[in-house]
């Protein structure tokens, strides 16, 4: 009996303790007595919405290429791989690495150099740069960008590329497809991946001019370019600056010649020749566009293109049946000399015209209709013969 009794007051004990916990876990949240676990104790190591707002602008570790440097606003531009640019500000407390983890300074970094990189996303600050110890460096020239696909060939080995790829040459971006067998570049990738490219020495265009008496013959620019002279040739040549030479037979020329990336270099080979080498053109505008045509006691049967003579003195003799004969003696120094020439009706040509018509006029009067045919058709034959012996003796004299 008496342990009954014991039970009971205990159990009455422990209904009193329990019920200000009952009572508090069914009250209104909003009465204000408890918090929400705001004034609770956390454990250690819990992390606050708020904190976990500003750590998650962090971005740590990232993989990028550089793109583009301002150092006048102190900014930088990234391509993180297989994600969009982003662009950040750095400054003298950016820690700046290359990848033998010695500190540089951001002028040391170039675009096209592969990055890790880490930032504030929200402030877009730049924290850390180093470029990648992990991707491979390849200094190369002959790559090959014109397969098909996205490939590149390199001594018969296929790297593959894609969207991310950055190609920087002279601190701009350019296509893959831009790069010639002869320019020279640094390529960064992994396994057989490529990231970026860095065109080192491009390459630009060397145009010929008057290139006809040397045709035939060897250009050689530098040890780079060897080849044989066409008409008017456009070459492919590496930029810098080179010994140009020409050579045909034993005769031969050089000059120094400087080559800038994506540009055109125009050389005159008529540079290289003395005066009875070098090589100009005569346009001419003959009337009437029938006659004959002699330079330097030559006949040219076809002057409805350009003529082309040595530089120095020509005698010019043009001559037609009925006209006066031009002759005269010019000068070539240049490149191009138009040359209009019209003669001029002969005396006899003259003389016969008036005649005729001095006869025609003359029909009325008190001579014959057959007297006057007569006279016409002796003066026509004197001046026929006239015209003839004088154009052969012209060719007689031109040809001696």
């Amino acid at each position: 009996m008496l342990q009954t009794k014991e039970c009971r007051r205990f159990v009455a004990a422990c209904l009193v303790c329990v019920m200000p916990f009952v009572s508090a876990c069914g009250q209104d949240k909003t009465s204000g007595a408890i918090s929400g676990g705001r004034d609770v104790m956390r454990l250690p190591n819990t992390t606050t919405a708020g904190e976990l707002s500003s750590e998650d602008t962090d971005r740590e570790n990232i993989l990028a290429v550089v793109t583009d440097i301002d150092t006048d606003n102190q900014l930088i531009t990234l391509r993180v791989i297989g994600k969009k640019s982003v662009q950040l500000e750095y400054s003298g407390a950016t820690d700046i690495r290359n990848d033998m983890d010695e500190i540089i300074s951001m002028s040391q970094i170039i675009m096209g150099n592969v990055v890790y990189i880490d930032y504030d996303d929200s402030s877009k600050k730049l924290k850390n740069l180093k470029v990648s110890p992990d991707e491979w460096k390849i200094d190369a020239s002959g790559i090959d960008t014109g397969i098909e696909g996205a490939y590149i060939m390199y001594k018969n080995e296929k790297y593959t590329y894609d969207d991310n790829l950055i190609v920087i040459s002279d601190n701009a971006r350019c296509k893959p497809e831009d790069i010639e067998l002869i320019d020279k570049v640094t390529m960064y990738g992994r396994d057989k991946k490529i990231d970026s490219i860095i065109v080192t020495r491009g390459h630009g265009y060397l145009q010929l001019e008057n290139t006809g008496f040397y045709e035939g013959g060897i250009i050689e620019v530098g040890s780079e370019v060897i080849t044989g002279i066409e008409p008017d040739m456009r070459l492919l040549v590496p930029e810098g600056t080179f010994k140009l030479t020409v050579t045909k037979g034993k005769d031969t020329g050089s000059k120094e010649i400087t080559i800038d990336r994506n540009s055109e270099q125009t050389v005159n080979l008529a540079e290289f020749q003395d005066e009875g080498q070098r090589y100009g053109n005569i346009g001419f505008a003959i009337t009437p566009d029938d006659a004959a045509l002699y330079i330097d006691k030559k006949r040219i049967s076809d002057y409805s293109e350009m003529v082309e003579v040595t530089y120095g003195e020509h005698e010019i003799i043009v001559a037609k049946d009925g006209y006066k004969v031009y002759k005269k003696k010019i000068n070539i120094d240049s490149v191009y000399t138009p040359l209009e020439i019209e003669l001029e009706p002969s005396e006899e040509t003259t003389t016969a015209a008036a005649s005729e018509s001095s006869s025609g006029e003359s029909e009325s009067s008190s001579k014959s209709e057959t007297s006057t045919k007569q006279t016409t058709k002796s003066s026509k034959e004197t001046t026929t013969q006239t015209t003839t012996s004088s154009l052969a003796d012209i060719v007689k004299d031109i040809l001696q």
